[in-house]
């Protein structure tokens, strides 16, 4: 079974107000990263943040700035300096920890990013990233029961959007919940790219006495597996 996957969280897009007060420079270099990483010129974004942090060491946004692009670019112990840094600053922003949190998944530390997945929902219940996210954790460490209600919550906040379909499918596959397993995981098949969703899609119908759907899910399991 593939993986579940973490919905990326919010970006840092304002002007970081104590970095800008000394000069325009400040506000100039933090300009200059942040447009850089939203065109997606992860590298062209470390010159100026780099600057611009040893001239503002206690700033949140330019941390957590730096943090994200340190992230695109899959330095991921440099990352996880920066947010966990930028969370130190701001603990209680919801967004924060939910980049700290992804950051602690990307280095393997699941306790780690479960415990600030966990702290960004209660600071920030209604969010459908968030929610996810937690879900996603949870199932990823085996705790599948736990995942449940967040990805529930998460389905109610966006139906539309379909990583917590497909999360939500797989834990309830897992729980041998095949009948309630089957909508989410039809769902959201146009995100299958390895097979898996299909493939538990096609054990859920064979489950529930619907042989020739599970026939055409295996068929198209073992296509997209053989890509």
């Amino acid at each position: 079974m593939a993986a579940l996957v973490l919905v990326a969280a919010s970006r840092a897009q304002r002007a970081p107000a104590g970095a800008a007060s000394p000069s325009d420079e400040r506000d100039r270099l933090f300009r200059a990263g942040a447009e850089a990483y939203e065109s997606g010129r992860y590298a062209d974004a470390v010159a100026p943040l780099e600057k611009l942090v040893r001239a503002a060491p206690e700033v949140f946004e330019v941390h957590e700035l730096l943090g994200l692009v340190y992230a695109a670019q899959s330095q991921d112990a440099k990352a996880n300096d920066h947010l966990a840094k930028a969370v130190r600053l701001k603990p209680d922003s919801a967004a924060a920890r939910s980049n700290l949190a992804a950051s602690y998944a990307r280095l393997g530390k699941m306790d780690l990013a479960e415990e600030q997945f966990a702290k960004a929902v209660e600071l920030e219940p209604d969010s459908y990233d968030t929610n996810h996210n937690v879900g996603a954790t949870y199932a990823h460490n085996g705790k599948v029961a736990r995942a449940v209600p967040y990805l529930e919550k998460a389905v109610r906040l966006d139906p539309k959007l379909l990583p917590a379909q497909g999360s939500l499918g797989l834990c309830y596959g897992r729980l041998g919940q095949a009948p309630k397993a089957i909508p989410h995981l039809k769902a959201a098949l146009s995100l299958d790219r390895d097979g898996s969703l299909h493939y538990q899609l096609a054990r859920a119908y064979q489950s529930t006495g619907q042989p020739a759907l599970a026939r055409s899910m295996m068929e198209e399991y073992q296509r997209l597996k053989a890509r």
